[in-house]
């Protein structure tokens, strides 16, 4: 039990009525109150005007706060009223299919021409924005706050052949035929957000702005571009000045600006929402629509709560936000078992409020202001704990859902389809997926306890109405989905708590998907790809069972670098692993390759676009980066002929970042081809300022620019992209061959 829960029980023995909030709202422990199932989410509904917006937000949201508040004892232990409350920051937020070869899935995987490789994407014609595009003959790249266009193949015709200066801060582009398009978020200029930017081709070394639009402080989520179409989805406030949907404060509409002057605000009666959504804190989703051949823009706008993760089809668009579904018979069932609990007058008058006319929100106030009125009543504090708790079980139980909203995209056209609400939480958006007509989602719940959580994974099949067909449910107790990839009839989980339990699991029967097979192995995977149809790439951290001692790589000791303590190998290294799921019954790690060094990281662990990979290459590769011990790095300047003191040894520190690559085959399972980095082997950091102890030359912090952040290839050639330069490698043994510097 918490201290604030505890100070809340002590406070109820002496108040009364304040817990009597609590006992009837709860509780499966008589029976008597228990918290409503959740529905599906309401159907579309449009608003009239401003005034029916305002009040919208500002009604919904006081219940949506006061039931959120109720483990904790609610407003009416506060002692302050509702909308005292409302001012402080909101909390934070079947029949069998028809076989389909999982080959034939795989080869929708693969790049659309062989010779160069593309953004790694989760769908087959739904591209995804990056910081990297190639066409094969040129690269488009977003270095810091510039666009790089370069001749990237042949290598001898390679060179920079313009720069272009941006601003804001770049979070991707998007290249189609001679349109390109840079997504950029700015907060720091009047009317700023997110800015789209379009740029005309067809002079490679004079790109041309055509067209430029900004949504007013838009945050971004995702994007992404089928045929000829680009799909922005973001989020604004509903109020620019305080947090979103504070009772009483005037709202904020959405706004586009088109050229940084021409601005058009989208009116109140286009602001689409779901009647039966209650929310803290409201939001405006925004799904806005770029046709590259017209330069036509449209938008559509949802009040939902904070849009979380996205999946998108090559039809459909599917929005998740943390659920909060019809909390008012939940608070109507509080008002008249607190008006059978609150004896005499003040009974009646509760239970005249909950049988009045009013709205929910009125009500609330109402009873809200009665509950300093009774302050004799003596409860049984051991009784008041086990409420609290229960309490807090049932409301988390309640609120651990996502909302999933699907919406149909047909070119300029985004139509509204249908919702649902999901038990658990989805982890990114490769825990959804579409398939032959049917969604699937893979979640992770959360029950509270405690002093611990328990948590258990599930796996639920939706048809095109988004009504429930088939579920499983209960994976993996105690344990979190670390990874998901859905694969025509099959899904494949990755869990974590202390070991990895892979799982196998088949979808061929829609209303009965079931577990196949799983396996165990130390460790997780935060990234699965398709190898092929019988075979699994799993990219993650080896974080158990996998520790030898360091003895033979320690430099000799002397009286200048004494030796330091043993200490294991690899710590939290980064693991590539194989999985064959030949026998799904017995899935089996085929290969595995651990990048021995501690604390490494990639950041494709958690941005698959980082990722690259061609079977037809018996090619992996990777951005990798971690820390270079003092010990390791004094070692190479010994090497280079420079005298080292104890005093320079000890404000050391190194940093190793660049790029590793792989062969992969069946036959030769992983290996290490070689590194390839865009700046020096070590990085000197003194610690913890950039000043030698005793004074002396101030030694500089590494070179940010020089990490690797992408890696493509084209034909037989490697190219790595930083925010420094562009290096071009022969693929086979890696040898350098040019390199293109901004």
């Amino acid at each position: 039990m918490t201290k604030r829960q505890k100070n809340i029980v002590s406070s109820a023995v002496a108040g009364g009525v304040i817990i009597l909030f609590l006992v009837f709202i709860l509780t499966g422990l008589t029976g008597v109150f228990k918290l409503p199932e959740k529905a599906y989410a309401g159907s579309l509904q449009q608003f009239k005007d401003y005034d029916q917006l305002k009040k919208y937000v500002a009604e919904k949201t006081k219940i949506a706060f006061f039931v959120q508040e109720l483990p904790y004892g609610g407003v009416m232990y506060s002692g302050r009223g509702l909308i005292e409350d409302l001012a402080v920051p909101a909390p934070t937020e079947g029949s069998k299919l028809k076989n389909e070869p999982r080959d034939q899935y795989m080869k929708s995987m693969e790049a659309p021409t062989p010779g160069f490789s593309t953004t790694n994407i989760q769908v087959a014609g739904v591209d995804e924005a990056d910081m990297v595009k190639s066409d094969g003959k040129y690269l488009y790249v977003l270095a810091g706050k510039k666009l790089i266009i370069a001749r990237a193949y042949p290598a001898d015709a390679a060179g920079v052949l313009s720069t272009t200066e941006l601003g804001g801060e770049p979070t991707g582009i998007f290249i189609k035929g001679e349109r390109l398009v840079v997504l950029a978020q700015d907060f720091n200029s009047p009317g700023s957000g997110l800015r789209t930017s379009i740029f005309d081709l067809k002079d490679k070394s004079r790109p041309k702005l055509i067209k430029e639009f900004s949504l007013t402080a838009a945050s971004y989520v995702t994007s992404r571009m089928i045929n000829n179409y680009v799909y922005l989805i973001t989020y604004t406030p509903t109020d620019l000045n305080l947090p979103s949907g504070y009772f009483g404060q005037e709202l904020k509409l959405p706004e586009i600006v088109f050229g940084r002057k021409k601005s058009i605000t989208v009116p109140a009666n286009k602001v689409k929402y779901f009647k039966d959504e209650y929310f803290p804190a409201y939001r405006y989703s925004l799904v806005t629509t770029l046709d590259l051949n017209t330069l036509l823009v449209s938008n559509e706008v949802f009040l939902t709560g904070l849009t979380q993760e996205v999946f998108v089809s090559q039809n459909n668009l599917y929005l998740t936000s943390s659920g909060s579904g019809n909390v008012v018979p939940l608070m109507e069932k509080y008002l008249n078992f607190l008006a059978l609990a609150v004896p005499g007058q003040m009974g009646e008058k509760i239970k005249a409020i909950s049988g009045s006319s009013r709205s929910p929100a009125e009500k609330v106030l109402a009873v809200e202001k009665l509950a300093g009125e009774v302050n004799d009543l003596k409860l049984d504090e051991e009784k008041m704990t086990r409420l609290v708790e229960e309490s807090a079980k049932e409301t988390a139980r309640f609120y651990d859902q996502t909302t999933v909203h699907k919406l149909n995209l047909t070119g300029q056209k985004v139509k509204y389809q249908t919702s649902a609400d999901v038990a658990g939480r989805v982890l990114n958006q490769f825990s959804m997926d579409e398939h032959k007509g049917y969604f699937r989602i893979a979640t992770t719940s959360h029950e509270p306890s405690w002093g611990q959580e328990s948590t258990k994974n599930n796996l639920f099949v939706y048809d095109e109405k988004l009504k429930p067909v088939g579920q499983l449910t209960g994976l993996a107790p105690g344990e979190r989905i670390y990874s998901a990839r859905f694969l025509g009839e099959r899904v494949y989980l990755v869990t974590f708590r202390e070991t990895d339990p892979f799982f196998v699991i088949d979808l061929t029967y829609p209303d009965q998907p079931k577990t196949l097979g799983y396996l165990k192995i130390p460790g997780f995977s935060s990234y699965l790809h398709p190898y092929d149809e019988n075979h699994i790439i799993g990219l993650g951290k080896e974080t158990a069972g996998a520790v030898i001692m360091e003895e033979e790589t320690r430099p000799e000791p002397s009286e200048i670098i004494p030796p330091p303590p043993p200490r294991p190998r690899w710590q939290n290294a980064v693991k590539i692993a194989l999985f064959d799921v030949t026998n799904p019954e017995q899935p089996k790690e085929k290969a595995k390759y651990i990048i021995e060094r501690d604390n490494a990281d990639s950041p494709a662990l958690n941005d698959h676009k980082a990722f690259l990979f061609s079977k037809s290459k018996s090619l992996l590769a990777l951005p990798v980066q971690y820390p270079v011990w003092f010990y390791e790095g004094v070692k190479e300047d010994i090497k280079n002929g420079a005298t080292v003191t104890p005093e320079y040894r000890q404000q050391y520190y190194g940093k190793w970042e660049g790029a590793y690559i792989f062969g992969l085959s069946l036959t030769k399972g992983i290996w290490l081809k070689g590194a390839l980095t865009h700046g020096e082997m070590y990085r000197k950091i003194p610690e913890p300022i950039y000043e030698p102890q005793g004074g002396g030359q101030a030694l500089s912090p590494p070179d940010q620019s020089a990490a690797i952040k992408r890696i493509l290839y084209i034909d037989n050639l490697l190219y790595t992209v930083s925010d420094k330069m562009i290096k071009i490698n022969q693929l086979d043994d890696l040898k350098e061959v040019k390199s293109l510097y901004y």
